[in-house]
Order: structure tokens, then sequence, then C-alpha cells
């Protein structure tokens, strides 16, 4: 099945045009290259020549000694040009030294623990957030002093001006160190699932993806069939497919393993599943079906979208706005 992901057109558009820029700067800078070098390797050959010419001329010398010197020249050029001859390698081998040291740096960075006095409080309950604060790691504040309840069964849309709110809100909520303040009180891990823009799912059968070693589903092999249809998974077509083991993540489309995912949840039934922007990853229309299905199965959600997305089928709106404030709007006729 295609891919159905959606770009921006001013990003697309944008990019292209930094890309083209990219490849107008190399194309230059190979091109100066080339000249010089090129030039500078024809001109050592010349230079001996014009040096013993007018000898030459005046008959102070025969022919083959501008050859000899034209030899000797060459090789004691060459011997001080190495730079210049390899100057493309030497580049090369500079970039990629300059990536490892970016890379290393980048790991260490990362292995050092962010600053934090996030306190998370796991309950069998409701997902609260108690004056939370979050701040980018250059201290610009994202959110500020969120206190909110995202009640049980209810479908919430977490929209803002910039997506660097709503994705420190899902990585904070997921327990991921974030800068930042305040307490969070969610569920249990077992009641509450995070689903990424990009899901990868393990080596096996496709049952085992679906329902967890350990524990048993309430669905039948049909029903689970039944339930992947709806979703628009068409790869799976009777249920001996249920216990064939294969490399999913290789032989699936990035949207159809997000489609298994979905099923995963709706077969554990959780009490919270917070997505990031599912919007894009399924569409309008198979985002409503997916929304209907977690209704019925009593699954609270929370999308994490672009500001431009539909609100109609949530039941609330959390805005973030770019100052860090927020506003919590209840959707006309719905809990």
């Amino acid at each position: 099945m295609a891919d159905h992901y959606a770009i921006p057109a001013h990003y697309f558009d944008e990019g292209v045009r930094e890309l083209a820029m990219n490849f107008r700067r190399i194309i230059a800078i190979n091109r100066n290259v080339g000249f010089f070098t090129t030039g500078y390797n024809w001109m050592v050959r010349i230079i001996p020549v014009l040096i013993i010419a007018p000898a030459f001329i005046r008959g102070d010398m025969e022919f083959g000694v501008i050859t000899q010197s034209a030899a000797a020249f060459a090789m004691l050029v060459g011997a001080f040009s190495f730079i210049v001859s390899q100057f493309k390698s030497i580049s090369n081998f500079a970039v990629v030294v300059a990536r490892i040291s970016s890379l290393l740096e980048a790991i260490e960075d990362a292995s050092q623990p962010t600053k934090t006095n996030l306190e998370i409080i796991e309950h069998d309950g409701h997902l609260a957030y108690d004056h939370v604060t979050l701040t980018s790691p250059t201290g610009h504040t994202l959110l500020k002093d969120l206190s909110t309840i995202f009640p049980a069964n209810t479908r919430v849309v977490v929209v803002g001006d910039d997506n660097a709110a709503a994705t420190a809100l899902f990585r904070a909520t997921a327990g991921i160190s974030t800068s930042g303040e305040g307490r969070i009180v969610r569920p249990t891990r077992d009641q509450l699932r995070f689903l990424g823009q990009r899901t990868h799912l393990a080596p096996g059968t496709l049952r085992q993806v679906l329902v967890p070693s350990g524990r048993s589903s309430e669905l039948s092999d049909d029903q689970i069939l039944l339930l992947l249809k709806r979703l628009g998974f068409v790869p799976v077509l009777n249920i001996d497919d249920l216990d064939k083991e294969d490399d999913w993540s290789t032989r699936l489309s990035p949207r159809d393993q997000q489609i298994v995912a979905i099923a995963g949840v709706l077969i554990a039934a959780p009490s919270y599943v917070f997505f990031e922007n599912a919007d894009v990853i399924f569409g309008h229309d198979l985002l409503l079906d997916i929304l209907t299905l977690l209704a019925e199965h009593k699954i609270a959600c929370v999308n994490l979208a672009e500001a431009d997305s539909p609100r109609e089928a949530y039941d609330a709106v959390l805005e973030c706005h770019e100052d860090g404030s927020w506003t919590w709007i209840a959707q006309q006729g719905r809990s």
C-alpha cells in the first residue's frame, strides 16, 4: 500500500531551493578546484621549457638538455605538489573527520542527563498536569504553567504555532528526559501507549506483534481480521496469515506499520493513547474511523497535530501559543 504522507507546500519549496543552492555551491567549488589543479599540472610542464629555451636558441646547450631539465623539474615539483594533487582526497578526509567529531559531541551531549524538575506520578486513573512548565534546551519557554485534566474516554487534539511545545509534552508524558518543572499524574505504563510518526515492528508473527506475549486477547481471530480490514490493512487476508513469521518493518510500508500499531492498541485497550501527527499519517477519513473505534473501546486519545488540523472530531482542544501560554477549549456538544 502506498504511503500517504502529506508535506506542506512551503516546506517542500523551501527544501527544493536549499537543495538547489547546495548543489550549485558544490558544482562551483569542484569547478574551481578542477581549474586550479589542471592548470597547475600543465603549467609546471611549461615553466622549465620557458627558462631553458633562450639558452637553446643561443646554441649554449643541446635539445636533449631541455627534456632532461623538464623531467627533473617535474619530479621536483611533483614532490612539493602533494597537497595540490591530493586536495580532493584530503578535503574529503577532513569532512569525514569533522562529521565524526560532531557525532561524538552529539553522543556526549545526549548522554548527559537533562536538568529537570518534572515529577511523574503513576496511578490507576486519569491523566493530569499540575503547574507543568516545559522549556527547550536553550531555555526558551515552550509551555507555561499547564494545569489541566485529560478526562477518561475523551479525544483531545493538541495544536500550536509550532510543534515544539507538543513534542515536549509528548516526551515529558512518556517519561523521556525533558527540561521543565511541575507534576505529571498519569496512568500506569500498561494503561498508556505512545505512537510516534514512525513505528518499527519487531520480526515475528503478526499475532505476536498485535498481542504481546503473556497477554491474551478478548477478540477472536475473525474479530482481529475484521478490525485490520476496517482499518484498511490489506496484506492479511485470512487467519493463517496471523501466524506467519516475517520481518514486518521491511515488508510493510510505514503507514501499514502504524495501522498494525493502532490495531494493537485497540486489542490491548489501554486507558490513554498518544499520537504524533496522526492526521499526516492516516489522513482525515481514516483518522475519523480510528477515533470512532477508540471511543467504542473507551480509550482516551491525545493527538499532537498541526495547527490547521480539523478539530470537529475531538471533545477538546489544547492550544499552545508561541509565548508559552495555553488555552483549553471544550468542543460544543461534547464532554
